[in-house]
């Protein structure tokens, strides 16, 4: 794939021909130019144990990034994880390492140490109506305080992609499009839990930006605050599994600050 190439393995002949034909425009010749298979798709049969299907699984390396019973989504993930290496932030966006949520058109932001919990929390989380943004970061508008997920910057045959369908109302990834951003949980401390200060929470969001070596520190700074100033931030202290849910759940009703 150009300068940036990455390999794909998947355990379905069917959803490795789909790939091939999406991607078309970005495959090399294995033998030319050996890219190891930093993602590998794993795809359930159609039925597990007491004939219940299985989740359909992407790895990115050796961690599980999405886990799904919805193929769509699956190979829609691996779409944006695989352009998430050729994204370059605007001037008006800041990449944060956190993971996003959506609920009802609007978005909140979570630690990103919550993603190896999801195999275990992400169903509670959809009981909630929250879904994950199925991305390696999370891209912010600071001008708008909208969470931007972007259309895929590769060449893809959408036609390819056709057999797998549109993706379920439920499960389905979280479209293309912006969301504003409601409110942003940091893992503070067991002391700092609900609600906290925007300038305690701009300590912990510093810690959360990509790209800082090519920012200015004050004017990253000054944009931080400016996200910050449009939300509602909270601490977050989990001592078991459950207690991810109900915090975001409550976040995500929050009114825009």
């Amino acid at each position: 794939m150009g300068e940036w190439e990455l390999g794909v393995r998947s355990t379905s002949a069917a959803v490795h021909d789909v790939l091939r034909r999406a991607l078309a425009a970005h495959l090399v010749d294995p033998d030319d130019d050996p890219a190891s298979p930093n993602f590998s798709l794993h795809v359930a049969d159609d039925a597990g144990e007491r004939g219940a299907k299985e989740f359909h699984l992407l790895h990115h390396g050796t961690t599980a990034v999405v886990r799904t019973r919805d193929l769509r989504r699956l190979v829609d993930g691996l779409l944006g994880y695989l352009s998430a290496a050729v994204e370059r932030p605007d001037d008006d966006t800041l990449r944060l390492d956190v993971l996003a949520l959506v609920r009802d058109g609007a978005a909140v932001l979570a630690p990103a140490g919550i993603r190896p919990l999801l195999p275990s929390v992400e169903r509670r989380l959809n009981a909630k109506g929250l879904r994950v943004v199925d991305r390696p970061w999370s891209c912010v508008d600071v001008t708008t305080g909208e969470l931007v997920v972007p259309e895929p910057e590769l060449a893809v045959d959408r036609s390819a992609l056709e057999p797998l369908g549109r993706g379920s109302r439920h499960d389905g990834a979280v479209p293309p499009g912006r969301y504003p951003v409601v409110g942003w949980a940091f893992g503070a401390g067991r002391e700092a839990q609900g609600p906290i200060s925007r300038a305690l929470a701009l300590t912990f969001a510093g810690g959360r930006l990509l790209d800082r070596r090519t920012l200015d520190p004050q004017a990253a700074l000054d944009r931080l605050a400016a996200v910050l100033g449009r939300l509602h931030p909270v601490g977050m202290w989990v001592e078991r599994l459950e207690g991810v849910v109900d915090p975001l759940a409550a976040l995500a009703c929050s009114p825009k600050a």
